[in-house]
């Protein structure tokens, strides 16, 4: 598989967000303070709206370092957005191994049934603790084969910052199916049709992940392309993203329209770690078989293999 590593400069970005995660971390289990009439986007915030409240950006914004060091919860220029939701999508300190693992669409099933019918697209802290007891916020794993991946655009969570070449400053969207058949299907070039992602579940990198890690220069979109129809392992946080949670947009919905294009709002966001199988059987690679290679790397580099010259972090190790 390709490799291919940012032009932009790597390392400071842990020291950007630092100052800003502690407060994220405790108001994200705090009580929010009501939004002001008219869902208006507040201009100069202080410390607590800036995770509590929709604020507007203010420009101009170099970057995700920017971004998220002065933004821990995002920022919009124009549209209302859900604080509390950005919130998760922006952690960054994860620990301890996955609670379990998500291998069919009906574990996803299962979750659907969980979220509170009155869970909307901006109301996500009205259900935290419910969803929380639901397993949101913990780390999960997925395995299943990549079926497509593609990077985002604008996002109020990355502060509208504008896909670019290379795509340093926005989320990676991935569908990850869970039919054998289609994958072996997708590594003959294929592309996944419509009705097949419906079935997949959706996991992200996000920019500050992808940079935070100094072992991560495999993840790319080229790399990940290249991957596509591949049983993959991935590991990431559990959350529901309820701005999805709309009839016409997630398949999971009771009821929903043919338009629906997502198999659940449920999604692993943001990813700790993401796996391709190394073996020459797809039937080999399990949940906790040591044959899984690291996005990107070079076909000796195997989970635990030390002749590679390179330390392997276990699955659910964080960020």
């Amino acid at each position: 598989m390709p490799t291919h590593t940012s032009n932009r400069k790597r390392g400071k970005a842990g020291l950007a967000l630092a100052p800003a995660v502690p407060l994220a971390i405790a108001l994200i289990h705090g009580a929010l303070i009501p939004p002001k009439p008219g869902g208006q986007l507040i201009e100069g915030p202080n410390e607590e709206e800036l995770v509590t409240q929709p604020v507007k950006c203010e420009e101009p914004l170099e970057g995700f370092e920017a971004c998220h060091s002065k933004y821990p919860a995002g920022c919009s220029t124009g549209g209302k957005y859900d604080p509390y939701l950005n919130l998760l999508k922006n952690q960054t300190a994860f620990t301890g191994a996955p609670v379990r693992f998500l291998t069919g669409q009906s574990d996803f099933v299962a979750l659907e049934k969980k979220i509170p019918s009155d869970l909307g697209k901006d109301n996500h802290a009205d259900d935290k603790d419910a969803l929380a007891q639901a397993g949101e916020g913990k780390l999960h794993g997925v395995i299943g084969y990549l079926y497509d991946a593609k990077p985002e655009d604008k996002e109020s969570s990355n502060c509208e910052l504008p896909r670019d070449t290379p795509p340093d400053d926005v989320d990676f969207h991935i569908w990850v199916g869970f039919d054998s058949a289609v994958g072996q299907r997708l590594r003959k070039n294929g592309t996944a049709t419509s009705d097949e992602k419906k079935t997949a579940a959706i996991v992200e990198m996000t920019p500050h992940t992808r940079h935070l890690r100094p072992d991560q220069d495999g993840w790319t979109i080229e790399n990940l392309t290249a991957a596509r129809g591949h049983k993959v392992r991935v590991v990431g946080q559990l959350m529901v993203d309820n701005e999805h949670n709309v009839s016409s947009q997630n398949c999971g919905h009771d009821p929903h329209t043919s338009a629906c294009w997502r198999l659940s709002v449920w999604e692993l966001h943001p990813i700790t770690q993401f796996q391709v199988c190394g073996a020459a059987s797809d039937d080999a690679c399990t949940e906790t078989s040591d044959n899984w290679i690291d996005l990107g790397a070079t076909q000796g580099d195997k989970t635990g293999d030390s002749s590679s010259g390179k330390k392997k972090k276990p699955a659910g190790s964080g960020i």
